[in-house]
């Protein structure tokens, strides 16, 4: 047997000689009977609370159901006060009815009498409708005259509209003309004026009425669809119109066979693609 199982042993036999004291106390302890005790002390008390538990949801089941009696009573009571109410409201519905029930008969002998004047009115009304078909005669012989008087004025408005149109467009060209020849005259150096017998230059006059409409425009530069092939000319100028309104005035720069391109002189309003060119206004 080596050193250190005698060491094993000895620890042994000593931890042994240590525990059994312990053991010999706990097998020789008799039981804890007041422990006991307590413990049936603590649940006598919990059936107590329990019980009075119990009573206290006893008691407020009964003050619950002698709520409801209560109840029960009060509602037979407005149950019978209604009752007693609608009994008193059908009496006076059917006293109202018989009311309206003596309103209705007097009512038919008044349909009655209404039935005999209604018939002597069919007659007048027969007797009247003869005489407004003779009114009525009359009256288509009036409105178709009025008719053609309102068609007469119509045109006269519409003549008297177009003429004052006209006379607005031919009021600014003339007025745009004028503010023109100003300039140039304004513009002319002394040194410049053409001698006697020799006139200054003069902006080409087309021989017949020249319509045109402008293609595209760019600030003051504008062309138009037009060219020599229908009389434009350089330097000839053109009124560009919109409409009744007159935009301004052309002053064409360079021309071709069929177009032609120029400044935009003396502008009422701005111009625009589709605006129409021409050399007079009469039409």
């Amino acid at each position: 047997m080596n050193i250190l199982t005698k060491i094993c042993v000895v620890v042994l036999s000593v931890l042994v000689i240590l525990a059994c004291p312990i053991f010999i106390k706990q097998a020789t302890t008799g039981p804890n009977y007041r422990l006991a005790w307590q413990q049936e002390q603590l649940r006598s008390k919990a059936y107590e609370l329990e019980a009075m538990n119990e009573k206290n949801a006893h008691n407020a089941t009964r003050l619950q159901r002698d709520q409801a009696r209560a109840e029960l009573l009060r509602l037979g009571d407005q149950r019978k006060v209604d009752a007693d109410k609608m009994t008193a409201e059908l009496a006076a519905t059917r006293s109202t009815v018989a009311s309206l029930e003596n309103n209705l008969a007097v009512l038919a002998a008044k349909v009655g009498g209404l039935e005999r004047e209604a018939a002597n009115f069919n007659q007048r009304n027969d007797s009247l409708a003869a005489q407004l078909a003779e009114a009525r005669k009359e009256n288509d012989d009036l409105s178709k005259e009025v008719v053609r008087v309102s068609e007469l004025i119509k045109q006269t408005e519409a003549e008297k509209a177009r003429t004052e149109q006209l006379a607005r467009v031919y009021q600014e060209t003339i007025r745009g003309l004028e503010e023109e020849n100003d300039n140039l005259r304004k513009a002319r150096p002394a040194s410049s004026a053409a001698a006697p017998g020799q006139p200054g230059q003069a902006s080409p006059v087309a021989a017949e009425e020249i319509i045109g409409t402008i293609d595209a425009i760019k600030g003051n530069l504008a062309s138009i669809n037009i060219g020599s092939a229908k009389g434009v000319a350089k330097n000839m100028r053109l009124i560009i119109y919109r409409g009744t309104t007159l935009v301004g005035f052309l002053r064409v720069d360079e021309v071709d066979v069929d177009q032609a391109a120029g400044i935009v002189v003396d502008r009422r309003v701005d111009p625009m693609q589709g605006d129409k060119v021409t050399t007079r206004l009469l039409q």
